[in-house]
């Protein structure tokens, strides 16, 4: 399955009418996980017309005071933890964390045969990042190591490049390359 995770942060919920985004959302084949609170975890098939889908969410928020964060993976259904679809929906999760404004973050697992197709047309209302599993990997890892970090009174871009075994000027680097914005951000 192809699980995207949408985060709309606003001052008013009520000033973002969500009836259209859900509209989009089921005319694309997608299914809501019942988790609540204003991060929405969609659930699609293989084939589903998740671009589309993709494109009209963007699009129509972008008249309201709000932003709309996307991260989308690709996952078996049952991995070591025995939850279902567990890590890709962390994946999506941490994606959607990631992304910023308008942007949308794709794993590469998404692109398997089949579903190329539905990535491959460009949209230029939408910023969308296709991760390979390299890149993937080590916004995993960035990931891991703020939330392990973020508990300590000096937490800093040095200690973080140090738990990641890069320099500060490569981690900065490759973060703004892959997402665009950068880790002060």
């Amino acid at each position: 399955r192809i699980i995207m995770v949408i985060d709309i942060l606003t001052l008013n919920e009520s000033e973002v009418p969500l009836e259209n985004m859900m509209l989009y959302i089921t005319s694309a084949g997608g299914q809501t996980l019942g988790k609540p609170g204003g991060r929405k975890t969609i659930v699609f098939m293989p084939g589903s017309p998740i671009n589309d889908c993709t494109s009209n969410i963007i699009k129509n928020m972008k008249i309201y005071p709000c932003e709309v964060r996307i991260g989308i993976s690709m996952g078996e259904p049952v991995t070591e933890s025995n939850e279902l679809f567990i890590d890709a929906i962390q994946t999506a999760n941490r994606f959607c964390d990631i992304a910023q404004n308008g942007q949308v973050l794709v794993s590469s697992r998404v692109l398997q045969p089949g579903e190329q197709n539905n990535f491959a047309k460009v949209v230029p209302e939408i910023e969308m990042i296709i991760l390979n599993a390299a890149d993937e990997n080590f916004l995993r890892q960035v990931n891991v190591a703020i939330h392990s970090l973020l508990s300590e009174q000096t937490f800093n871009i040095d200690i973080l490049s140090r738990q990641l075994g890069m320099s500060r000027s490569q981690l900065y680097r490759k973060f703004k390359v892959l997402t665009g914005s950068s880790l002060n951000s």
